[in-house]
């Protein structure tokens, strides 16, 4: 064991979500997390971008009833939102199927319409894309 460092799960968990809270940046009325803390480029992606936070802050609010991870969680769920129209890939990982799936669990976990809406939202944009064939990425 290393000294001085955290020797339980939920010690590092917090630190973990700390961390995440910091490397938050304020957008409009949302958050984003940015792929690494030196790009300044907005990434909702689930594979590495706000999308892929949002379920970590719903556990952590579940388990750790500390509403900053719900307030975290409802603001970068907005900031998803608004870049739905605008996202090009329509993949689960990297496009807005898995944005759908990040804003459907911010409205089923805290009940947020707004998420729900804008998780059907997506849904409709996804089937705007696909011509029977394949997806018009």
């Amino acid at each position: 064991m290393i000294t001085g460092a955290p020797d339980d799960a939920e010690t590092l968990a917090v630190g973990a979500l700390e961390w995440l809270l910091k490397a938050a940046r304020d957008v409009d009325d949302g958050l984003t997390w940015p792929n690494t803390l030196a790009d300044d480029e907005f990434n909702p992606t689930l594979y590495n971008g706000t999308s892929g936070v949002l379920p970590a802050l719903l556990d952590a609010w579940r388990y750790f009833a500390d509403d900053r991870y719900a307030d975290a969680a409802l603001r970068g769920a907005r900031s998803v939102a608004d870049a739905l129209d605008d996202w090009e890939d329509s993949g689960l990982y990297t496009g807005v199927a898995g944005m759908a799936v990040a804003l459907q669990g911010v409205h089923r976990v805290l009940g947020d319409t707004a998420a729900g809406a804008s998780a059907e939202r997506a849904l409709d944009v996804l089937r705007s894309r696909y011509d029977g064939a394949g997806w018009n990425d």
